[in-house]
């Protein structure tokens, strides 16, 4: 064939198939908001870790639009889904204010339901939650500690219930006892370039804070970036203070102070609560996990590392031991 030019014909080769093993464990499904999908890998993962050693798998179920009429669809097809599937046990929502009404529903279907972060009040126990009021009153307590008396709070400022104003509500509560001045920047997006254009506007309007808290990183960078290109330095004029720990406050210049939030312990807790109630080892019943204050350069001039904060201590002798 080879000396006249002829083309052999493909041969089949028969390629092993690997079956897909079909998982007969009992389910926990995840319901995760719109809100909450940025901050799901730690969160989930832990929630895994804890199910699997249980011996119970996970579903995970993703809404993916905060479009109102799009957000009840794809929940109601969700809901209808966990009703249906008889392996599924339990549900773990994740920063949904779930209707109360879906969630006696699932009961009556003999499936157990854990929050993690719910924003409304809730008659039944079963909500693992960021006490997000307690890190505003750290971060207020570290900025009296550095001599801050006059702090403006850029956020949602009247979302009660919701991380942001719980946030702005422990720091005002806790200037208040001080006798310091609380100054609200209403900006509900948690976007930078809405942040950005809420400073300007405060400065504008001839309000000189020594201190700004963002109600999360984003805003704080949005935030920053103003304040030095009015020429004002951080810290020195003005400390800067955001919300969630990110990689890109960390990178900032100079680093940003911020609360770390606690989120594989609410994987973890929540996991744990629901795993309990299905084995009959335990209950349901209310949590709020703690955040941490990391100080770093935005609040400490000339300071290159981070310091955990822990109230009552003595800010600036730690810095001292520490060079």
């Amino acid at each position: 064939m080879a000396a006249t030019g002829a083309v052999p014909p493909p041969v089949s080769i028969p390629l092993p198939t690997r079956r897909l093993e079909k998982d007969d464990r009992d389910k926990i499904a995840v319901l995760w908001s719109p809100v909450g999908l940025n901050l799901s890998r730690t969160i989930q993962a832990a929630i895994d870790e804890v199910a699997e050693t249980a011996g119970f798998s996970t579903m995970r179920l993703d809404l993916l639009s905060d479009e109102p009429e799009k957000l009840e669809w794809d929940l109601k097809h969700f809901l209808k889904r966990i009703h249906e599937e008889s392996s599924v046990k339990g549900v773990i929502t994740a920063f949904l204010d779930l209707p109360e009404a879906d969630i006696d529903a699932l009961y009556e279907k003999g499936k157990p339901v854990v929050c993690i972060d719910r924003p409304s009040a809730l008659s039944r126990k079963g909500n693992v939650a960021i006490y997000h009021r307690y890190g505003g009153t750290l971060v207020a307590r570290a900025l009296l500690e550095i001599g801050r008396r006059k702090v403006a709070f850029v956020g949602p400022i009247n979302e009660r219930g919701w991380a942001g104003g719980e946030r702005a509500e422990g720091v005002r509560s806790v200037l208040a006892e001080a006798g310091a001045e609380f100054i609200p920047v209403d900006e509900y997006k948690y976007d930078m370039e809405e942040a950005a254009e809420a400073t300007a506007a405060m400065f504008e309007a001839g309000t000189e804070p020594d201190a700004m808290v963002f109600a999360s990183d984003a805003q704080a960078l949005g935030g920053l970036r103003v304040i030095k290109e009015r020429g004002k330095k951080v810290p020195e004029e003005i400390a800067i203070v955001g919300f969630d720990d990110s990689v890109p406050a960390r990178q900032a210049d100079p680093p940003l102070s911020s609360v770390r939030q606690p989120f594989a312990e609410l994987g973890k807790r929540s996991s744990e609560m629901l795993v309990g109630v299905l084995k009959g080892t335990g209950h349901l019943e209310d949590i709020l996990v703690k955040e941490q204050l990391v100080l770093r350069g935005s609040c400490l001039a000339g300071y290159e590392g981070e310091i955990i904060y822990e109230p009552g201590t003595d800010v600036i002798a730690r810095i001292r031991e520490t060079r």
